[in-house]
C-alpha cells in the first residue's frame, strides 16, 4: 500500500528528533579507543593522556664527545670559549677583535657555542652572525658582495646558526648546499668544478657543506663514519693527507682531508688528533708549550 505524503513526514520528523544511539556506534570501536568514555562530546583519551604527562621520560641526548686537531705553528697567541650563550658569546667576539684576534674556529655542544680566536690568521676583518636560519641565506648573499667569505661555522640542535665570515682569505668563489644527509654526489661534482671543502656543520640532523674555488688543496677525500674513524684518518695521514676540516651531526662524523697545493715544510706538517668526553681546554693548554694550536673541533656521537 502506497505511503502518504502526510505521514511520511511525521515518519521523518519523529526520526530526526531521536537522539541518535552514539554509545552503540562507539561500541563497535572500542579497540580504537585509549580510555573508557563512552561520552558523546567528550575527548576520549584527553584526561588519561594530561595525567600521564609529567610522567613520561624527557628527552635525552645520546652521549657525546669531542674530536679536537692540532696543527703545529710558529709561537701565537690562542683563545679559547665554550659553554657560551649567544650574548656571552658576542661578548667574547668583539673583545677578541679588539684584541686583534680572529675566530679560526667555531662549534657547538648541547644549543651553547664554543669558539677558538688566533692571533696569526690572514684574516684582514671578519664579521660573526648569530641565526635562527641554517644558514641566513640572504645575509650570507649581501656578504659574498662586499668580499667577505665563510670562513667558520656551526649549527646548533635546534637549527640555529653561528656563522663567521672574512676577508683577506685566498677564496675566489663560495658555494654551500644543507641536506638532511650528508651530500656525497654533491662534493664529488663540486670537486669536478675545482671546488674544495674548506668548512663544515651541522644542526641537528642536518648538513651543511662550504666549498671554495681557490683553496690552497691538490687533492681531498672524505672519510665518513657512524663513529670517528681513527684508523682511517691514521692512513690517510701517513699517505700525506691533512684534515682540514670536521664535522658531526648527532648519529654521524666526517673528516675532510686535503693534501695542500704547496706543501710546508716539516716543521708545519705535525698534526695530532684526540678524542675526550669533555671539552678539551686543559689539553689545548698542555699543546700550546710545543706549538700544537688547536685548529678544528666538533661534537659528535660517542664511540661505544
Amino acid at each position: 500500500m502506497a505511503e502518504s505524503k502526510e505521514s511520511s513526514r511525521k515518519r521523518e520528523k519523529t526520526m530526526l528528533d531521536q537522539e541518535p544511539s552514539c554509545s552503540n556506534l562507539i561500541s563497535q570501536f572500542d579497540d580504537f579507543f585509549i580510555d573508557d568514555s563512552k561520552k558523546v562530546g567528550e575527548k576520549r583519551g584527553r584526561v588519561k593522556a594530561d595525567a600521564n604527562v609529567d610522567k613520561l621520560p624527557k628527552e635525552i641526548r645520546p652521549p657525546s664527545q669531542w674530536f679536537s686537531v692540532y696543527n703545529a705553528r710558529k709561537p701565537m697567541k690562542q683563545r679559547y670559549h665554550y659553554n657560551l650563550n649567544d650574548e656571552i658569546l658576542l661578548q667574547h667576539f668583539e673583545k677578541g677583535i679588539s684584541d686583534k684576534l680572529r675566530i679560526s674556529c667555531v662549534s657547538c655542544c648541547s644549543n651553547l657555542w664554543a669558539i677558538i680566536m688566533d692571533a696569526e690568521t690572514d684574516y684582514t676583518d671578519q664579521i660573526c652572525k648569530l641565526s635562527p636560519l641554517f644558514l641566513p641565506k640572504k645575509w650570507i648573499l649581501e656578504q659574498w658582495n662586499k668580499n667577505f667569505f665563510i670562513t667558520s661555522f656551526a649549527g646548533s640542535e635546534t637549527r640555529n646558526s653561528l656563522l663567521v665570515m672574512s676577508k683577506g682569505v685566498m677564496y675566489t668563489q663560495q658555494s654551500y648546499k644543507v641536506s638532511r644527509s650528508f651530500p656525497y654526489i654533491w662534493i664529488n661534482k663540486k670537486w669536478k668544478e675545482d671546488f674544495h671543502v674548506t668548512s663544515m656543520g651541522t644542526a641537528g640532523n642536518r648538513w651543511c657543506i662550504v666549498m671554495s674555488r681557490n683553496a690552497g688543496f691538490s687533492d681531498q677525500v672524505v672519510e665518513l663514519d657512524f663513529l670517528y674513524p681513527s684508523e682511517v684518518i691514521q692512513r690517510r695521514l701517513d699517505e700525506g693527507y691533512m684534515i682540514t676540516a670536521t664535522a658531526a651531526s648527532l648519529a654521524q662524523s666526517a673528516v675532510i682531508l686535503s693534501i695542500p697545493s704547496n706543501k710546508p715544510g716539516d716543521e708545519n706538517e705535525t698534526q695530532e688528533t684526540l678524542v675526550t668526553p669533555k671539552f678539551p681546554s686543559a689539553h689545548v693548554k698542555e699543546k700550546w708549550p710545543k706549538n700544537l694550536y688547536l685548529s678544528h673541533l666538533c661534537n659528535g656521537p660517542t664511540v661505544c
